[in-house]
């Protein structure tokens, strides 16, 4: 059986300082070149196994609670990057109808990947 090799450039986003890796896959093992710390090499890592990201987007507000508002919300952590469409879709499928405020969550576990979408402004009653 061949193993399976695998390589992207990646630049870190962990800190300010930007390195510019090399991350390769050969079958199991996973090398990262070009990281100055632990931490990049762990993004650089995921970023190759399981890519993440935050997403903020908007969900529908119903009128009876406000009058053409939309409420913007985001992910409370990364998701994966594979889910950003789909989670999209359904944010823009739910229509929310009741107040909240900012921190609230509106979608719990989203799409089933354990991740809430939560409120970043408020919606006051009406």
């Amino acid at each position: 059986m061949e193993e399976i090799t695998e390589t992207k450039k990646v630049t870190c986003t962990v800190c300010p300082r930007g390195c510019q890796m090399t991350v390769t896959r050969k079958g199991e093992e996973v090398t990262v070149e070009g990281a100055t710390c632990a931490r990049g090499r762990a993004y650089g890592r995921e970023e190759l196994l399981d890519p993440k990201r935050m997403i903020t987007t908007t969900v529908r507000v119903s009128p009876q609670i406000a009058e053409d508002f939309l409420l913007p919300v985001r992910s409370a952590s990364p998701v994966p990057k594979k889910l950003l469409l789909a989670i999209a879709e359904a944010c823009r499928g739910t229509t929310l109808d009741r107040a909240v405020k900012i921190g609230d969550v509106v979608i719990p576990d989203v799409l089933g990947c354990g991740v809430d979408m939560v409120a970043t402004a408020d919606v006051p009653e009406k």
